[in-house]
């Protein structure tokens, strides 16, 4: 699954952009407007469905749905 995250910051005194406070991301400005910057990140993030499960006995179990037949 991925997850898109937006933020607005205000630009500094000097007019220069002032990134979101997340060092460990990688942010793309989007748009600059009346001294703030608009930025996007896009992140792959773990579904819910498979959160806790992945990598166990239990996820062929419930990855199959009422639907599936066993035989």
């Amino acid at each position: 699954m991925m997850k898109i995250v937006h933020t607005a910051t205000s630009d500094l005194p000097d007019g220069r952009q002032s990134p979101p406070p997340d060092a460990n991301a990688v942010w793309a400005v989007v748009r600059r407007a009346d001294g703030c910057t608009h930025w996007r990140r896009i992140e792959l993030a773990q579904s819910d469905r498979c959160y806790g499960l992945c990598n166990s006995a239990k996820a062929a179990t419930a990855m199959r749905g009422s639907h599936h037949d066993e035989r």
